[in-house]
């Protein structure tokens, strides 16, 4: 199921974030193999090609592994490269300000969502906020952040 899927994609992350990047690739590898080419997994394609790949941080593993999906997706003409290229919409209310070494991502103010809706769009949002760590925008000095934090 895709809450399954989203939880496989949290570990993904977690692998990483802990230090153990290195397990990411051959574990994505293995889904990707099991959904492309074994055929046991079949709805999984759609959030192994489009969220487990980009787990990883290294760009060549990434496009390691969309070249072995490419080579096996079916049909063949039905392949993308990456997730579609979502249209953003700026939050109001949110400050645009880049800092040095010590910075951390604002969070913006946006509309509020269903619990549900919530569920289905996380990882489009957690896709959208690395994104944004990678531009450099809406980024707020890591000191000015704390003294914001009620103690």
């Amino acid at each position: 199921s895709q809450h399954n899927y989203l939880r496989i994609t949290r570990i993904l992350k977690s692998l990483g974030e802990l230090g153990f990047e290195s397990f990411k690739l051959p574990l994505v590898r293995l889904l990707l193999e099991e959904a492309l080419v074994e055929g046991t997994l079949p709805n999984m394609r759609h959030s192994a090609l489009e969220y487990f790949v980009y787990t990883l941080r290294q760009h060549a593993q990434r496009r390691a592994l969309l070249r072995f999906a490419q080579r096996h997706y079916q049909p063949p003409e039905n392949f993308i490269w990456g997730p579609p290229k979502k249209k953003r919409i700026p939050a109001s209310g949110s400050t645009v300000m880049k800092a040095g070494k010590n910075e951390v991502v604002e969070k913006s103010v946006g509309k509020a969502r269903s619990p549900r809706e919530g569920r289905n769009n996380l990882i489009e949002r957690e896709v959208e906020d690395m994104d944004e760590r990678k531009s450099g925008e809406r980024r707020v000095d890591l000191e000015e952040y704390i003294e914001t934090i009620p103690l």
